[in-house]
């Protein structure tokens, strides 16, 4: 019986919870290696806010943290950084300076409005009172927004690495970024589980830089 029970446990799914975007721009295109090493593994991914009792592991931004029972582990780089194409930059006012973002249209999302306060700082007030915003309803967009020259986004540089490469946008101030971090967060029991081993060690050989 108590072996049945284990099998059952290593065959359920794995529940792992993570940032939408970083789902689709770091996860799912290297998830064919975990498959491919792993063919019997079964992973529910979810997106939003969730509770770490309610998943096997969830990945956020911001801070380390620290709580009994759980490990929190570095996943790499989640610098701040405003972006735009070189089309916009072509033909917008100038821009030298943050301070010159008033006279530029920015785009935004209601879920991360908090990341353009958090770049701009004691700055926000003033800049938000006299630039033009282009609101998203759905975070993850403004990038798309961007490469098509409707204005600056504020995103997390690992993001975008593709869209960089390519020249479809360019970093703006780039001593002006905002250093922060993915960490992968889980109760340390869970690292009984063989299926959460495998799952574990295949997103610290591919995302942790």
């Amino acid at each position: 019986m108590t072996s049945d029970l284990a099998v059952g446990i290593e065959r359920r799914p794995l529940v792992i919870g993570s940032p939408r975007v970083f789902l689709q721009k770091c996860i799912m295109p290297a998830l064919g290696t975990l498959y491919a090493c792993s063919p019997d593994i079964v992973v529910k991914f979810v997106t939003g806010a969730q509770e770490i009792e309610s998943v096997d592991g969830t990945i956020h931004v911001g801070e380390a943290v620290s709580r009994k029972g759980f490990v929190c582990e570095m996943l790499g780089d989640a610098d701040l950084t405003p972006v735009c194409s070189p089309s916009y930059l072509r033909r917008a006012p100038k821009l030298e300076t943050p301070d010159d973002l008033e006279c530029h249209t920015l785009l935004r999302s209601a879920e991360f409005t908090r990341n353009w306060e958090r770049w701009l700082g004691p700055r926000a007030p003033r800049i938000f009172a006299h630039t033009r915003f282009i609101d998203m309803e759905s975070s993850g967009l403004e990038p798309t927004a961007a490469v098509e020259g409707l204005g600056i986004a504020i995103v997390r540089r690992r993001l975008v690495e593709q869209e960089l490469a390519h020249g479809q946008l360019v970093v703006l101030f780039e001593n002006e970024t905002v250093h922060e971090h993915y960490f992968f967060l889980f109760a340390e029991s869970k690292l009984r589980s063989r299926t959460f081993r495998l799952f574990r060690n295949w997103l610290g050989e591919e995302l942790m830089e």
